[in-house]
């Protein structure tokens, strides 16, 4: 236990102790002390305790200074097999997590907490109200290995999403590796039988196909590997949690704005990612609906697949520019494509375009700056990412996820 009397210790043990006492009848607490946070009293006190007891499965410490002494007077006596635990993830720990000495800690974030403290106490003084207490996100840290299998990384997008991913496995020391399907369901499904083979500790897939990525899933659930979707769902088997926009809102969005631009009424062309995706599928219902119920001024002239792609998109865009002479907005699954379709306007001299795209990538928020593309909806790729990691390690650690875990879009235009 930590130093008594303090809010940390009195918290962290009631937690611990309820915890035990409703879901975890089996274990018994043979030994309870305090090391009052200290590393070198968690050495010692652990040293007594060994001493007493010739059977300790597992050791729970308020924080990591004194599980790492503990660890450290437990390996001196030759006792294995134990269980650590610790809190806070400080450095040394998060290194004994890795080299497997320390099974997991508490990640808390001290750095987020003193910038909240600041930020609050500013709208305090600036007269605004402010919440009796604050409570930032927990983390645990534990030695997994975790699959990522993205449908590309052709696509700024996707290498975002994997950055997001790749920084919250580092803070929580796990290990993730990343395969590429380069947007080919048989390469997908050959990724996740090599990552199903390595016997990774979950998978987080983001389908290139929602159909086609089923036998995949099945076959993580087959083998007891939990599965997760991000970005885009599977349309069956076994998934934990599905980590993503809500593309039909982001849709319906978009189809907002260019009524909007567009007076209510017009010829409108969409050009649709790949089909098979529930990117595709869900921006595009989000979009059409809200066409069909408020803006019935609106005609769509064209509707085409471009596969997410820019250089498909320009291509496809050129041929339509051929096929309709007149074409007063455009509204394209993904950003790729519409910046395709503004070069394929450009370049045939057709102005007074209202284009409008989707994700907010860097190129595409560098053209809504420069007039050339309208708007387009915003999302987090980084964050969908890291949530995915978060969200499949809360899991391993025996917390409750839920089925579809949102998250926030945004609308990107030059006001």
């Amino acid at each position: 236990e930590g130093i008594a009397g303090t809010s940390a210790a009195r918290d962290r043990g009631l937690g611990f102790n309820e915890y035990m006492a409703e879901n975890c009848a089996g274990v018994e607490i043979v030994a309870r002390q305090t090391a009052n946070f200290n590393r070198a009293e968690g050495l010692t006190v652990f040293e007594n305790i060994l001493q007493a007891q010739s059977e300790i499965d597992g050791v729970f410490a308020h924080n990591d200074e004194m599980i790492l002494g503990a660890i450290e007077a437990a390996s001196a006596a030759g006792r294995d097999g134990i269980t650590f635990v610790g809190f806070d993830a400080v450095d040394d720990a998060v290194d004994a997590v890795n080299a497997g000495t320390l099974a997991a800690t508490v990640a808390q974030q001290p750095a987020l907490m003193g910038e909240l403290g600041v930020m609050t106490a500013i709208s305090a003084l600036d007269g605004e109200e402010v919440a009796d207490f604050i409570p930032v996100d927990l983390r645990i840290v534990q030695n997994i290995t975790l699959g990522l299998s993205v449908s590309t990384l052709n696509n700024p997008f996707f290498v975002t999403l994997v950055e997001g991913a790749q920084a919250l496995a580092d803070e929580i020391g796990a290990e993730l590796i990343v395969v590429d399907a380069q947007d080919s369901p048989s390469t997908e499904a050959s990724n996740i039988e090599d990552l199903i083979a390595q016997g990774v500790d979950a998978i987080l897939i983001n389908p290139t196909d929602s159909d086609a990525v089923v036998p995949s899933v099945l076959a993580a659930n087959d083998a007891g590997i939990p599965v997760f979707t991000i970005d885009r769902s599977a349309s069956g088997g076994e998934v934990i949690s599905h980590v993503a926009s809500d593309n039909v809102a982001g849709g319906a969005l978009a189809a907002q704005f260019l009524c909007e631009a567009l007076g209510g009424e017009g010829s409108v062309v969409e050009l649709e990612g790949i089909a098979g995706t529930s990117a595709a599928r869900d921006r595009g219902l989000g979009f059409n609906e809200y066409m069909a119920e408020n803006c019935a001024g609106v005609e769509i002239v064209a509707r085409q697949t471009a596969n997410f792609n820019r250089a498909e998109g320009l291509t496809v865009f050129e041929n339509i520019l051929q096929a309709q002479s007149e074409i007063d907005g455009v509204f394209a699954h993904n950003d790729e494509m519409i910046l395709g379709a503004i070069e394929a306007a450009s370049a045939a001299g057709r102005d007074g375009i209202t284009f409008v795209g989707f994700d907010a990538v860097d190129d595409a928020v560098d053209a809504v700056n420069a007039g050339t593309l309208a708007a387009t909806v915003a999302q987090q790729p980084d964050a969908i990412g890291a949530l995915g990691v978060e969200t499949a390690a809360g899991f391993l650690a025996g917390a409750s996820v839920m089925d579809f875990i949102p998250v926030d879009l945004s609308l990107v235009t030059d006001d």
